[in-house]
């Protein structure tokens, strides 16, 4: 019983360890996609001092523009600020939902997570509960297996009584028959 409850006791801090573990890695997922809507936000703003849309790069640009430049061909740059605000809404939204979908996931493994914290510390509490019992059970088996010895010493004792007082019934039977034939032949 004591094992079922250490292994209990180690599953549930194994489990405590995933939890904290998926919090961590939800953190970085997190941060890392606010990152990269940053990113991408920043590389969507059209190069202003290279003069946008341009088939160079000129070394004006930041490191961030030269890598828009150099990543998109010049026919895919929106030509006005609407389509830029267009492409804009769309990236971000692109974003959004991707964010969305990993607290959704995240939120569901936190809510399983719990559940199974939850049924660890039940069964915890069952092993507990059950250990105290058996501990119970153990101190009742050795008052009874005391209270066992004790009559059989007391029955040992008895038997020998019985057989001394058989013994002492026999000779005075041979006794009392001696003396009754005694009594007869005077």
């Amino acid at each position: 019983m004591a094992r079922e409850r250490d292994k209990v006791r180690q599953d549930l801090e194994k489990a405590e360890q995933r939890n904290l573990e998926f919090v961590n890695e939800s953190d970085d997922l997190h941060s890392a996609l606010e990152h990269l809507a940053e990113e991408k936000v920043s590389c969507m703003e059209p190069p202003r001092s290279c003069g946008w849309p341009g088939p160079s790069t000129p070394s004006g640009c930041s490191s961030r523009r030269r890598r828009w430049h150099s990543a998109c061909p010049q026919a895919a740059w929106p030509s006005c600020s609407s389509c830029w605000k267009e492409a804009h809404e769309k990236q971000l939204e692109a974003t959004e939902e991707q964010v969305e979908e990993v607290e959704m996931t995240l939120k569901n493994m936190e809510v399983l997570l719990q559940e199974k914290v939850g049924e660890l510390k039940e069964q915890f509490e069952k092993s507990t509960g059950s250990d105290l019992l058996l501990k119970e059970l153990y101190v009742e088996n050795a008052h009874l297996t005391k209270a066992l010895q004790v009559t059989e010493e007391k029955q040992r004792g008895t038997e020998k009584k019985s057989r001394f007082l058989d013994g002492k019934v026999r000779t005075l039977s041979k006794l009392l028959s001696k003396i009754a034939e005694a009594s007869l032949a005077v």
